[in-house]
């Protein structure tokens, strides 16, 4: 089920990715799966995730991650209000990477260093994983997932 421009969310059953053939024999729409997994996630924000890190030689500097590769890395897709609380003193919305399978990297906008540093990073871990999910940067902004950015080569010229 797509969540955002080339990031699609796949639910479980058990350890299980749900496949179109079950959920359609179960009678289940995509709402309903996205209601089950969000009741499922209320609990995967809280204050062990995501787990806050300081940006190695950028003293000051913090990002989250959540990377239990349990089902529930992804739960801030599915309640990014929370996850915003979690991370933020007023609320801010947060970037979001999913480089791979299991792994969620959220942070605050606004630091261009910062911002530069979180997309190359995620770029290139993106390309290293060994199940690549997207090397976009999300946003939820107006009720929604959008792709706030992504690290590209620079111009030579």
């Amino acid at each position: 089920m797509e969540a955002a421009e080339g990031l699609s969310l796949c639910f479980t059953c058990g350890t299980a990715p749900i496949s179109a053939t079950q959920q359609q024999a179960w009678g289940l729409s995509d709402d309903d799966l996205r209601q089950r997994a969000a009741a499922t996630a209320t609990a995967a924000i809280d204050a062990s995730r995501p787990l806050r890190q300081e940006v190695h030689d950028m003293p000051g500097r913090t990002f989250w991650v959540s990377n239990s590769k349990d089902g529930l890395d992804m739960a801030a897709f599915l309640h990014p209000d929370a996850l915003a609380a979690a991370i933020s003193p007023d609320g801010t919305a947060p970037v979001i990477g999913v480089p791979g399978a299991g792994f969620l990297i959220a942070w605050l906008p606004g630091d261009d260093e910062l911002d530069t540093v979180m997309a190359v990073g995620i770029k290139s871990m993106h390309s290293q994983a060994a199940s690549p999910v997207s090397d976009k940067l999300y946003r939820y902004v107006d009720g929604e997932w959008t792709v706030w950015g992504e690290a590209r080569k620079a111009d030579p010229f």
